[in-house]
């Protein structure tokens, strides 16, 4: 969740821009994301010691959750 506010904000939050920006500040706000949800994974998994197998499913089923949500709202 706070991967996806991450890359809306900083995809939508310059403004009106021309479409290169635009597309740029998408594809930043996406690598972002996914550089914090693996941060999140690797500190889970080295520092707190959770299990991965659980982490793995629950970022699966939150990622589908997500792509739904998405795919209904329209």
């Amino acid at each position: 969740m706070a991967g996806n506010l991450a890359a809306a904000r900083m995809a939508l939050g310059g403004g009106v821009q021309p479409a290169g920006s635009a597309i740029g500040r998408l594809l930043l706000g996406v690598i972002f994301k996914w550089v914090a949800v693996l941060t999140v994974l690797g500190l889970g998994m080295a520092v707190w010691r959770l299990p991965p197998l659980p982490m793995l499913v629950s970022l699966s089923a939150a990622t589908l959750a997500f792509a739904l949500a998405n795919l209904l709202k329209r």
